[in-house]
């Protein structure tokens, strides 16, 4: 008895179907990832990080490193004039219309660093291992200062400060979506003082990494006969990366091409801009070539951003038969030392469209207070 013949199924959608193209030079180690595409005389970067959480510079002694075989330039926030502020966050309104607080990110730290892992210099060398030893010739006298590592600690009364710019640590106190916050929360208050049952529960979600097979880096250029640059990055999308570099960098759009070829995995972890990207184009710019530089997995660990870390106090009302009544969550969320990408928006709009799920629930109040601490920055992570 023969088999019987499989047809080839056509998978339509909104557009018509299009073959995978990607795969084949993929299996085949054929793919061209960020570290694939060197630039004619590019030049190594490495990265001088903080040990500590929190701690004011007084001084870094570059002398040594300059001297040493290979180096082509050591750099400081000092020589990081025209980059502006790391940090880019759609705007975000808190209750009574406050703003989310944007702390300045810069591409190096020059007076204080605020999470273990903060870059405070970096090193130009011939070779990666050559700028690898003159790093370690690079002295840096901190002051240290008590930091603040817990997301509950953070918001108790006294904590330690991480911004003065951020009184208790919050930036943001997010109301919720509904068009009269305070009437809503009053409401779901009634309901569920007078339901039948009450459900309570506290949910700590701990702090993750992302690991993605390829690390974060980037090749910057620069070219001086029309003040542009190139930057050959593994990103999530080319142009939006563009578009959030420009302004940081101090030019239009069109004077900064961004190019991403093949990523090896990314889950939100390589959506904006990083301090590094910063850095080497400020350095590319200084030293007249192309800098490249690839994360190691262990900076991978201090510097990529987090995600996660959040409690929330949720209570859910029912009425005699189950009914879901009404939902409130007390949500806090850990945003690290500064911004990161939309990181606040996941946290709050993010999480109030999804946390009703499938279930009719006519009342839901929402209140989240997103939180300065000595870590390093929190972004998504698969969309959360």
């Amino acid at each position: 008895m023969s088999e019987p013949k499989m047809e080839a199924k056509t998978v339509e959608g909104s557009a018509r179907y299009r073959p995978r193209l990607e795969d084949d030079p993929l299996v085949r180690g054929l793919g061209r990832y960020a570290a694939d595409v060197p630039l004619p005389g590019q030049a190594q970067a490495y990265f001088v990080r903080s040990p500590h959480a929190f701690a004011d510079i007084r001084s870094i002694d570059t002398a040594a490193a300059k001297a040493a075989p290979g180096v082509v330039g050591v750099f400081t926030a000092a020589d990081m004039d025209g980059i502006g502020n790391v940090s880019q966050h759609p705007p975000l309104a808190g209750r009574g219309g406050q703003k989310l607080i944007v702390p300045h990110r810069p591409a190096l730290a020059g007076t204080t660093v605020r999470h273990v892992g903060e870059a405070v210099a970096v090193v130009i060398a011939e070779t990666l291992a050559a700028a690898q030893d003159a790093a370690e010739l690079v002295t840096v006298e901190y002051e240290e200062r008590t930091p603040v590592v817990d997301l509950r600690e953070a918001v108790r009364e006294g904590a330690v400060q991480v911004w003065p710019e951020a009184p208790g640590n919050i930036a943001v106190d997010w109301p919720g979506m509904a068009a009269d916050p305070e009437a809503n929360a009053k409401e779901v208050d009634r309901i569920i003082a007078s339901a039948a049952h009450v459900a309570r529960v506290v949910v700590v979600h701990p702090r993750i990494m992302v690991q993605s097979m390829e690390s974060r880096g980037a090749t910057a250029s620069y070219d001086p006969a029309n003040d542009s640059y190139f930057l050959r990055c593994c990103s999530q999308s080319a142009r939006s990366l563009r578009d959030g570099l420009a302004p940081i960098v101090g030019v239009p759009a069109q004077r900064l091409r961004v190019v991403t070829e093949d990523v090896g995995g990314a889950f939100g972890l390589k959506t904006g801009p990083y301090p590094e990207y910063l850095a080497i184009l400020a350095a590319a710019r200084k030293i007249g070539r192309p800098v490249h530089w690839m994360s190691n997995r262990a900076e991978a660990f201090l510097s990529d951003n987090h995600a996660r870390d959040t409690f929330a106090e949720v209570e859910l009302a029912l009425d005699e038969r189950g009914k879901f009544l009404a939902l409130r969550a007390r949500h806090f969320a850990n945003m690290g030392a500064y911004i990161g990408a939309v990181g606040a928006n996941i946290q709050t709009m993010n999480l109030t469209r999804c946390l009703p799920g499938m279930y009719d629930i006519a009342r839901v109040d929402m209140n989240v207070r997103c939180v300065f601490t000595n870590t390093t920055p929190t972004a998504p992570y698969r969309g959360a």
